[in-house]
């Protein structure tokens, strides 16, 4: 290399390391004032903060003080011995099973409990808040009825994605979904005269959101979050772990999958389910970050006159959707996978065609029929596909 090329290097080196430390140093000092005048965490020579104390963090994101990008920079230059050790937790919650894996450098030893403690009681709270909210909204009479956040964003939230996948996402149908289920355990295909009945309390034209929550314009009409919960509960616990100061983690709530950051063994290998053959799977992709919800058959199937179906229903008509598929969708957020997930166990492939463009989500569907099966996906997910489909 000339001396020049030597010379030029050095002070581009030395310009970045002098705006480093100018631009951490002034991120702090914002935080420090608005909390009383404490000193800032000591810098060292490139401008890296010797130490971050999670909490102290969150708080200053709650209060606007330090936003999510400038958190994100003191958390990828917070120093590490080099090793890394794993916690993991399974518990029930949300109505399904959970699994947490985590990996967290050595500078963190001590502190994984409290935080994997604050992710249970995080989920437990938001279960709590949504059976009351949702048997407040069930049990009101008609006109507004306020609910409480995130329950109320996460209502915003659903109509949107009502719109998006054209009515076959429809948390507004839970007299639908609740007739399916029970019938479902009873191993019959509900009645018509059934399916009327609960249709005639479902539906986004008996339910309006508001700013402040829903206004009920219908008797019985309920609302049943469900998957789009659990979506929005894995991007909280994936927050919160990033900013505990997590390396990486594997986080499974039902049928809701997210992975971040670098872990042990590489990216994740993911089964989907076969539609045809209960327990066996028809392809196996592998995950290196991002979220990733199953939705469709998975194998649950009822006979009713010959015939071969869902044991759930298409909200826009009430009865079974018109095939049997097994869906997965990937993107950047699990909410907007689970939902995606649910819609194209509903559309079939032609759903795929819906997915919103610039979104970043990618989705699978197989189905067709036992003697003639077939899968289509987009491009962006044939590239997660280690093997499949396998028909």
């Amino acid at each position: 290399m000339r001396p020049i090329e030597v010379l030029y290097l050095l002070a581009v080196a030395a310009c970045a390391t002098a705006f480093t430390a100018r631009t951490g140093a002034g991120m702090f000092r914002r935080g420090a004032a608005a909390e009383g005048g404490g000193a800032p965490p000591a810098m060292g020579t490139a401008g890296r903060p010797r130490d971050v104390d999670p909490e102290r963090m969150r708080r200053l994101i709650r209060e606007g003080i330090l936003s999510d990008r400038e958190a994100l920079f003191f958390k990828r230059r917070a120093p590490s011995s080099g090793g890394f050790f794993e916690t993991s937790r399974r518990l029930r919650v949300l109505g399904t099973e959970a699994e947490v894996t985590v990996l967290w450098p050595e500078s963190r030893k001590g502190a994984e409990e409290a935080a994997l403690r604050g992710m249970e009681e995080a989920w437990r709270g938001l279960e709590k808040l949504l059976e009351g909210e949702m048997e407040r909204l069930r049990t009101a009479g008609l006109g507004p009825v306020p609910i409480a956040e995130p329950v109320g964003g996460l209502l915003r939230e659903a109509r949107r994605l009502h719109r998006e996948t054209r009515g076959a996402f429809d948390v507004a149908s839970a007299p639908l979904q609740d007739l399916w289920r029970r019938a479902a355990g009873e191993g019959r295909v509900p009645s018509e005269s059934e399916i009327g009945e609960a249709r005639s309390r479902s539906g986004w034209d008996l339910l309006e959101v508001t700013v402040t929550g829903a206004e009920k314009k219908g008797v019985g009409v309920g609302v049943d979050l469900g998957v789009l919960v659990r979506g929005h509960a894995v991007d909280r616990a994936v927050g919160d772990l990033e900013t505990a100061g997590a390396a990486g983690a594997r986080i499974r709530l039902g049928e809701v999958l997210r992975a971040f950051g670098r872990f042990p063994g590489g990216a994740w290998e993911i089964q989907v389910p076969h539609p045809f053959r209960p327990g066996g799977a028809c392809a196996r992709l592998r995950i290196p970050e991002g979220a990733l919800c199953l939705g469709g058959s998975r194998g649950r199937l009822l006979e009713s006159g010959g015939r071969r179906l869902v044991p759930f229903p298409d909200p826009r008509t009430g009865g079974p959707p018109g095939g049997i598929f097994t869906a997965a969708v990937a993107g950047p957020a699990a909410l907007d996978c689970a939902a995606w997930a649910e819609a194209l166990g509903v559309l079939g492939p032609e759903g795929l065609e819906l997915l919103p463009s610039g979104s970043g989500l990618e989705g699978f569907v197989a189905g067709g029929s036992p003697e003639s099966p077939r899968a289509e996906a987009t491009p962006g997910f044939r590239d997660l596909l280690v093997s499949g489909p396998d028909f």
